[in-house]
């Protein structure tokens, strides 16, 4: 990725249910996310989409 990110404001949190810390944690240097996964029925098949979650993030039941 190119640039910069740029957080304004207080309390942000991210769609994956992240608030500032954990955000702030995977924006350093180094810093490697580990996903799990989610998977849901699609017709006849299954999709698996990776949703990267940090130890501070909050469950949402999964």
């Amino acid at each position: 990725m190119s640039g910069g990110v740029s957080i304004t404001g207080v309390g942000a949190v991210s769609p994956a249910g992240w608030g500032m810390e954990p955000l702030m944690g995977a924006l350093r240097p180094g810093e490697t996310i580990t996903p799990s996964s989610i998977e849901r029925a699609s017709g006849d098949t299954t999709v698996s989409t990776p949703v990267p979650r940090t130890s501070c993030a909050r469950s949402r039941g999964n």
